[in-house]
């Protein structure tokens, strides 16, 4: 679980990485769809 958080925050540090002018519009997208998937797979409730 903890995992899918790290990624989630990867995916924040891709997007603001991105606004500050660093980068393409593709590393924006990149960073949207990441920590979208992150947060889904975080909050996702595990059936055992």
């Amino acid at each position: 679980m903890w995992k899918q958080w790290i990624n989630f925050i990867f995916g924040l540090l891709v997007i603001l990485f991105a606004s500050m002018g660093g980068s393409t519009t593709w590393l924006m997208i990149l960073g949207i769809l990441i920590a979208i998937l992150a947060l889904w797979a975080a909050l996702e409730k595990k059936s055992a």
